[in-house]
């Protein structure tokens, strides 16, 4: 698999430019108010990865009614963004349409093989103990359909001039001419219910392709759902109105995540690299990596691999990076500082990390209620009377609560109520409707 540049879903990434030898790449990438209060990673993934003649690139959209759909996202991202980036090239027509056709057939078939590794990726997936019963109980039944994405994906090809577009969803992408108008993507058609699905594949319908000569390309611009009505101003891009848009829609009451790609054809020479960080030496026991700064840089992105096989990307504005908490394992880790003004900076040494590896999570103990008592009346041919006792006094069935009892009966039931409005509240958040 070629090296794929990966963007956090865990954080969000102001408007960003890079620059390839097929053009100029500009992104953002900008969580819901929801997920950002909450902590939570957006739905949103964005995967890019370029070569001297050929750009391929993924957006995808986690569908939340699904099982955690930014686990469907990032995988869906990454698998597609390989895909397009692997393409044999020799065994294709050259005919447009045929192209088209024989594409449309390997991607949907090659769609439903990747079934069996999400489905592993979905049952592996932990749920946290300190979650409320009635949200993991709703976690646990999404598990069973499995984890959904809607995307768009796309390769520029140079060698060919032709770009090649696929996608399920209501996801959007645009073709741009010379002048900066608008123009069909031919014969496309952009459908909410369809979407990739960890367990099925392809579902409530097939993906779909389009093959379109790069004559009339002049820029290409990919986003989510969540940009909306505001789409039309994506016509004009520049770095400082992508943030502000993202702000706006971000202060919206229906904000939702934001994940915007555009890629401007228009080679242009590169300023040298920058110099390639220093590692300092990891602890063992903690998982921070730390590098020295390099003057110029903006960014920089941290390249994991495990037993020499690509894992992912990750970037930081500072010099150093607190681990993710999936990575697992013997991990080793290259840096390299980024501009948005030069070529992608110079690779450091590869320093290698042993990551604990993550037991089980323990299921919660069980808690036994002892049965009552069964209380059998006595047999008696007669009806049965309660025996009157001499100096007994009449007992009321209302005794009388301490203030206390009181106080801590309320106390308990304050702490129920809260607890369901919590569990409300998170599903709302992480289980709700898309």
């Amino acid at each position: 698999m070629p090296e794929i540049i990966t963007i956090n879903q865990d954080s969000d990434t102001p408007a960003r430019v890079e620059r390839f030898p097929v053009g100029r790449l500009t992104y953002l990438y900008d969580r819901s108010a929801d997920s950002r209060r909450g902590g939570a990673p957006g739905q949103d993934f964005i995967a890019f990865s370029g070569g001297a003649d050929w750009l391929t690139f993924t957006l995808c959209d986690g569908v939340s009614q699904s099982f955690y759909g930014d686990l469907a996202a990032r995988f869906l991202g990454e698998r597609l963004t390989g895909w397009l980036a692997d393409l044999a090239w020799e065994t294709l027509p050259d005919d447009l349409g045929t192209l088209g056709s024989r594409l449309g057939e390997q991607l949907n078939q090659t769609l439903r093989l990747w079934t069996k590794d999400a489905t592993d990726l979905v049952a592996e997936k932990p749920i946290s103990d300190l979650l409320p019963g009635m949200v993991r109980d709703a976690l646990e039944h999404k598990r069973e359909v499995g984890s959904e994405s809607m995307f768009v994906a796309g390769r520029i090809d140079m060698s060919r001039w032709v770009l090649v577009v696929c996608w399920m969803g209501d996801m959007r992408l645009w073709l741009w001419d010379a002048d900066n108008q608008p123009f069909e993507l031919p014969d496309a058609v952009w459908e909410t219910r369809e979407r990739w699905s960890s367990k099925h594949g392809p579902k409530n319908g097939l993906a779909r392709v389009a093959v379109v000569p790069l004559e009339r390309v002049a820029r290409i611009t990919a986003h989510s759902d969540g940009v909306g009505s505001r789409a039309p101003e994506l016509q004009w891009l520049t770095p400082e109105r992508l943030d502000q848009l993202a702000e706006d829609l971000r202060s919206q009451p229906a904000s939702d995540d934001i994940s915007i790609l555009d890629v401007w054809l228009t080679p242009e020479p590169l300023n040298e690299a920058l110099p390639a960080p220093t590692f300092a030496q990891p602890d063992p026991d903690e998982p921070i990596l730390h590098w020295t700064a390099v003057e110029g840089a903006e960014w920089y992105r941290v390249q994991v691999r495990q037993k020499g096989i690509w894992v992912r990307t990750i970037d930081t504005h500072s010099p150093n990076l607190i681990l993710p908490g999936d990575l697992r394992g013997e991990m080793h880790f290259q840096v390299q500082a980024m501009s948005a003004e030069r070529a992608p900076g110079e690779l450091s040494s590869a320093i290698s990390l042993k990551l604990p590896v993550a037991l089980p999570p323990k299921p919660p103990p069980a808690v036994s209620i002892p049965s009552a008592p069964t209380v059998r009346a006595p047999a008696s041919s007669t009806p049965s009377t309660v025996p009157e006792v001499s100096g007994a006094k009449p007992v009321s069935v209302f005794q009388p609560v301490s203030a206390s009892a009181l106080h801590g009966g309320t106390l308990n039931l304050l702490a129920v109520l809260l607890a369901l409005l919590l569990s409300i509240g998170w599903i709302y958040l992480n289980v709700g409707t898309h």
